[in-house]
């Protein structure tokens, strides 16, 4: 269990994966580039980016944005985000409460991974058992 990366931050991987959904969407739609067209071009980049966040391939400015966002942001905000580090930060608070967590354990198997394995960490530290 120890030694184990569970979370990657790096910005060259999730940039590179961003590319590809990015390449892969414009060949799927056949779009080329066309400079008058910028309007279809963010939104294809955007539509990549928000499935490369949904995969889970996060960079360190994504975990920055979170972060900031997350201490300007109620906790229940938080915790009902579709953001991985949102998510992340909210059940791994103190702030939140064993009661809170157990309300959260039907609707955890849905989330990503690495929002499971904290959900797991925080309630193995908490002594909170669903067995």
């Amino acid at each position: 269990m120890y030694k184990q990366e569970k979370q990657s931050m790096s910005t060259i991987t999730a940039e590179r994966a961003m590319y590809k959904r990015d390449w892969d969407s414009r060949e799927k739609q056949n779009i080329e580039y066309d400079i008058d067209e910028q309007d279809l071009h963010v939104e294809v980049s955007l539509q990549a980016h928000e499935i490369v966040k949904a995969e889970g391939i996060l960079a360190q400015y994504y975990f920055f944005g979170a972060l900031e966002e997350y201490l300007n942001s109620p906790i229940e905000a938080s915790l009902s985000s579709r953001d991985v580090y949102l998510k992340i930060l909210a059940i791994v608070d103190r702030g939140v409460g064993k009661r809170t967590l157990r309300k959260l354990h039907d609707t955890i198997e849905c989330e990503n991974e690495s929002i499971q394995y904290f959900f797991k960490l925080r309630c193995g530290a908490d002594g909170i058992s669903f067995d």
